[in-house]
């Protein structure tokens, strides 16, 4: 999703439109096109959202893992936890970015190799002192009828920020933005419309390109040879959030990586090593943690908590029966009489 500060944007109010009489037009943004009214390359990249498709039979499934050796623990500097027993719990995950139930676990895991990626790269002597920007490249409607497919679509966009003065960074395409059911506006990050204020908005069609990386700090300007827009939204200072928040609503491409690389930090040009995976050990004497089932009342939230001997022994016991004139009433709630007065 695009996002400007200021309410009379041209990527807000203008939409790629065409028509049979007059094949390349800009038109005011309406929720629904008028009879006759095609969207450009609408069948081509109109492609889902994120977070949209089918999850797995286990996905979501809570793991429990547990480290009773007692007397390591003893022997360990953490006096607080030398008597208990570590229960680290885990949700699984298939980590792909279609998934509904895992979408956040998918969105964390990209933010963090894509910030990992920047810092390294920034420790090059000739990249320390210089700035990243966040930008929105719109295609034009040239582009959108004359590229077949998102990967052309996407050599396109990285010619128009090369030509630009970006020298290199991370491309993530969108397929659609938020627009305001009043007025038509652009949407914030709070889901509140910039122009009237509104929370009624739908999603409509608006391919753009989120361009993350190097490149020159300057005002607004649309480059009218290629009729391509880009749109400069400052410099960046919470680099992970960012990142995060692009991904949440991004296009899904199928097979296709989402984050695309290209110029110095492509990744013919940077040779990146890969981030540490945090262990999964137990944090109180670093040994290995085995799997366990229980029906009891463990926590179910993602963590890592601690237990006694005896705390561990009665979660591990099954909540009792539940009462048989309790379960009835549960199931079928007494309805109060009216009582006439």
């Amino acid at each position: 999703m695009s996002i400007s500060s200021t309410n009379n944007s041209p990527v807000a109010e203008n939409l790629f439109l065409a028509s049979s009489s007059q094949p390349h037009i800009f038109a005011q943004t309406q929720p629904q096109p008028q009879a006759g009214i095609i969207l450009i390359g609408q069948s081509k990249f109109s492609l889902p959202l994120v977070g949209h498709g089918q999850k797995l039979s286990d996905c979501g499934h809570v793991l429990r893992f547990k480290c009773s050796d007692l007397h390591a623990h003893k022997n360990t500097l953490l006096s607080e936890h030398h008597n208990h027993i570590a229960v680290r719990v885990l949700h699984k995950s298939c980590f792909r970015s279609e998934c509904p139930t895992c979408l956040k676990k998918w969105q964390t895991r990209e933010t963090n190799q894509i910030v990992h990626r920047f810092k390294k790269h920034q420790l090059k002597p000739e990249y320390q002192d210089k700035r990243r920007s966040h930008f929105v490249l719109s295609p034009s409607m040239d582009s959108l009828q004359k590229c077949q497919n998102i990967t052309e679509l996407r050599k396109e966009a990285q010619k128009q920020a090369k030509n630009h003065g970006l020298t290199g960074g991370l491309l993530i395409f969108h397929s659609k933005h938020k627009v305001c059911d009043i007025c038509g506006g652009e949407i914030n990050k709070q889901n509140q419309c910039f122009t009237c204020g509104a929370k009624q908005w739908t999603w409509q069609y608006y391919p753009h390109f989120h361009y993350v990386g190097y490149g020159h700090h300057t005002h607004e300007y649309k480059n009218k040879k290629e009729s391509w827009f880009i749109r400069n939204l400052g410099e960046i200072y919470n680099l992970a959030g960012l990142i995060w928040y692009e991904l949440g609503h991004c296009a899904h491409l199928g097979k296709k990586h989402i984050p695309c690389w290209f110029g110095c930090m492509s990744y013919n040009s940077f040779k990146c090593p890969k981030p540490e995976t945090e262990p999964k050990n137990c944090p109180i004497c670093g040994g290995k943690m085995r799997k366990f089932v229980s029906y009891g009342t463990f926590p179910k939230k993602e963590g890592v908590y601690y237990f006694t001997p005896e705390e561990f022994d009665k979660n591990m016991e099954p909540p009792p029966p539940e009462d048989l004139t309790a379960s009835i009433d549960r199931l079928f709630p007494k309805q109060k009489s009216k009582v006439a007065i």
